[in-house]
């Protein structure tokens, strides 16, 4: 299994944002992809009003674990949803991207307004 590589790419328009690579991706085509907020509640805390938490988890798990993830795909074909895309020689070929999006909590508005709104809605904060 390739190890991972992460990348920091420094603040453009409030975000930062953290790229981690699995496997050769320079030259493929259909690698598969998630862009993901930065989400306090769901990544770490396992908030259920969203679904961050999760699908984040399910896209660490199908494409960059290790190789006991059913995602290794050949010749653009599907397993558990997830597209993958075949090497130049036709071998099987593994990787992805996760781009992590930091300081885009609550899809820009920051933690605290976050919290301020799910307050308003709901009263005091359930995660």
């Amino acid at each position: 299994v390739d190890p991972l590589r992460v990348l920091l790419f420094e603040k453009r328009a409030g975000a930062r944002c953290i790229a981690v690579l699995r496997g050769n991706v320079h030259g493929v085509e259909l690698v598969p992809t998630r862009v993901h907020s930065e989400c306090l509640l769901g990544d770490a805390l396992g908030s259920t009003r969203c679904e961050c938490g999760s699908q984040l988890r399910a896209f660490q798990r199908q494409v960059l674990g290790d190789d006991q993830g059913k995602n290794v795909v050949m010749n653009d074909s599907k397993e558990d949803g997830v597209v993958g895309a075949n090497n130049e020689g036709g071998s099987t070929h593994r990787c992805g991207i996760l781009l992590y999006l930091l300081g885009h909590e609550g899809k820009g508005i920051g933690l605290a307004s976050k919290l301020q709104a799910y307050s308003l809605q709901d009263g005091p904060l359930q995660l």
